[in-house]
């Protein structure tokens, strides 16, 4: 097993021993359950936030091999208007404009981001 996967596995089961140490077992088995699976939807639609927002972080995936090759060189393949507009969209947002490029210089923070929107979308409920 590699070192970062048995990491996290050792967290979570450290995470899972505190978990039921709050709770009573019976109780604690389910809203481990409910905490796992809310986990993974607060994931999910933080990535389809992502996705939708900041498309243009995943723009290098569309890239064929001349295209690739550009932005290896340092030269973004898409369109000047394309990098404008998106560059502009971001700096509203309060985030870095692309890199020569093209690619991210704040995707975490992009991320982080959307995750905060997410949760703040369940905290309105």
């Amino acid at each position: 097993m590699q070192r970062l996967a048995r990491y996290e596995k050792e967290k979570a089961e450290r995470a899972k021993v505190a978990f039921f140490e709050k709770y009573p077992k019976e109780e604690a088995e389910i809203l481990f359950a409910c905490q796992a699976e809310l986990l993974t939807t607060v994931e999910t639609y933080t990535r389809r936030l992502h996705v939708k927002l900041f498309s243009e972080e995943y723009d290098f995936m569309c890239d064929d091999n001349v295209d690739a090759r550009r932005r290896s060189q340092g030269e973004n393949p898409m369109r000047k208007e394309y990098q404008e507009e998106v560059n502009a969209k971001r700096v509203s947002l309060g985030f870095k404009p692309l890199s020569p490029d093209g690619t991210p210089e704040d995707g975490k923070e992009t991320l982080a981001y959307c995750k905060k929107k997410v949760l703040g979308l369940i905290a309105e409920g």
